[in-house]
């Protein structure tokens, strides 16, 4: 998941990048800093919740299911 997130987290820059150059040439400074904020932090609380439930959740199944 971590790969996957990474790979989200640069598609997010490169599209939220896209979106600043195209504004940049009308606004220098405004859409520059508020843009980037935003984009870094809706993908840190994604992260961490898939990567806690997921293992939990199979590997402790299929360990359990592979002991007894």
């Amino acid at each position: 998941m971590t790969g996957y997130s990474l790979v989200f987290f640069s598609l997010s820059q490169i599209s939220g990048g896209k979106r600043q150059k195209a504004k940049g040439k009308r606004q220098l400074y405004s859409p520059h800093t508020p843009h980037p904020t935003p984009y870094t932090l809706h993908p840190t609380p994604y992260t961490p919740h898939p990567t806690p439930h997921t293992p939990t959740s199979h590997f402790g199944l299929g360990t359990s299911l592979i002991i007894g």
